[in-house]
């Protein structure tokens, strides 16, 4: 089963085993794409419910050398990543890689 992360809203990091099928279900809602890291090929997902709010209740807003990773970047939820290769098909999230774009963040 491809390995997916996801950011909860109180910055904790977890591992999930889970078919992308399933992420609606895992998220409890509707989701919507609200960005990717091409370099990774990594998607991320968040709740409808949870996009465009204001900024002031946004928790979750990544640069890195100074410029957005997502193109929506108010989200107020836990945010999903999940992964696919060249073909479309999911794949693990390159979990070490995330990390060190998320966290080299500035």
């Amino acid at each position: 089963m491809p390995k997916c992360v996801i950011v909860r809203c109180d910055g904790s990091v977890n591992i999930v085993d889970m078919l992308q099928t399933k992420a609606s279900e895992f998220m409890k809602g509707a989701l919507t794409f609200v960005g990717a890291v091409p370099d990774l090929n990594v998607y991320a997902l968040a709740r409808q419910s949870d996009v465009n709010v204001s900024a002031s209740e946004a928790h979750f807003l990544v640069r890195r050398h100074g410029e957005p990773l997502f193109f929506e970047s108010n989200v107020c939820g836990d945010i999903l990543f999940v992964a696919s290769d060249e073909d479309g098909d999911e794949t693990d999230v390159d979990v070490e890689a995330l990390k060190c774009c998320l966290l080299c963040a500035s």
